[in-house]
């Protein structure tokens, strides 16, 4: 039951080759591309993994990224955002009549050696917890944003043009952001670890238990529950009640199913437990909601 699950998430960079409104600035070299993606339509706890180092440059609309341990960031117009390899992330984008738009840089290790070895530093293999972040703009960035779009798409296919242009904005932005370096020399370990919240909403009426929930989210037993409590107001076990209860509550106003059919669906395989949860959440049962809507 959980062997499927990873195909909800997104795997970047080549996950986003059937997603609407992309397209690739170069082609794809061992995991290494630029991405230009413009999006005119909402997108909703999109869960996705970065296989490699990705740098976004943000033109226009704001997007919210969102980690396993709920941190989030907003990234606006003319920002620029790091992301580490090995993560599970969040994004969400309310459109509001107004376009997504973006560059994405996707390095990959050979690069990242390349850029590492100029500069005469050791690679350390230590493994650290590490997370995304705003780094420093300014003209150059801007100027080599700017750049982008005089690419001759005689480049598309050049693997030495793309590891140019790559090797470039690292160059730049380490001239202006000395965290860059050592960003890209650690390894993250806390790639495994997932939001527990949006893993939960996606997958509530899967019936797993919270030992699966735990053990897809990357944690033990304890560390899921611990975790949980730290940022939620509630436990683990009653925020996927109320997700279940909430879906039972639609399905029942909008939906020409019993609620026995509603019941099981969500898990329950007692109709009269199921009923009293229901009435304890929403002081109605649910065959009341039922005959309202007929």
């Amino acid at each position: 039951m959980i062997n499927n699950e990873k195909q909800n998430t997104l795997i970047i960079p080549q996950g986003l080759d059937n997603q609407a409104g992309v397209k690739q600035i170069f082609k794809y070299q061992n995991n290494s591309t630029i991405l230009y993606k413009c999006l005119d339509y909402n997108l909703i706890n999109l869960e996705f993994y970065t296989h490699t180092h990705c740098i976004v440059y943000n033109c226009n609309g704001v997007e919210t990224i969102t980690s396993y341990d709920f941190t989030s960031v907003d990234i606006g117009k003319a920002e620029l955002l790091f992301l580490p390899k090995d993560m599970h992330l969040i994004s969400d984008f309310i459109s509001n009549n107004k376009s997504l738009e973006a560059y994405m840089f996707f390095i990959n290790d050979d690069i990242v050696d390349k850029f590492i070895a100029d500069k005469k530093i050791q690679k350390s293999k230590e493994e650290k917890k590490v997370s995304f972040y705003k780094m420093n703009v300014n003209d150059s960035v801007l100027k080599f944003i700017e750049s982008l779009t005089l690419v001759s798409q005689n480049q598309y296919d050049s693997k030495q043009f793309l590891e140019i242009k790559l090797l470039e904005l690292l160059y730049i932005i380490d001239a202006i952001d000395d965290r860059l370096v050592q960003s890209l020399m650690i390894e993250n370990k806390d790639k495994e670890k997932r939001n527990i919240k949006s893993l939960m909403k996606k997958y509530y009426l899967s019936n797993f238990t919270m030992n699966e929930y735990a053990l897809l989210s990357g944690r033990s037993l304890s560390t899921f529950h611990r975790d949980f409590k730290k940022h939620n107001n509630t436990t683990p076990k009653q925020y996927l009640l109320d997700l279940k209860l909430e879906y039972s509550k639609n399905q029942l106003e909008s939906v020409n199913k019993t609620v026995s059919e509603i019941s099981s669906e969500i898990g329950y395989e007692n109709v009269s437990h199921f009923i009293k949860a229901f009435k304890s959440k929403y002081n109605i049962t649910p065959k009341q909601i039922s005959k309202k809507q007929l």
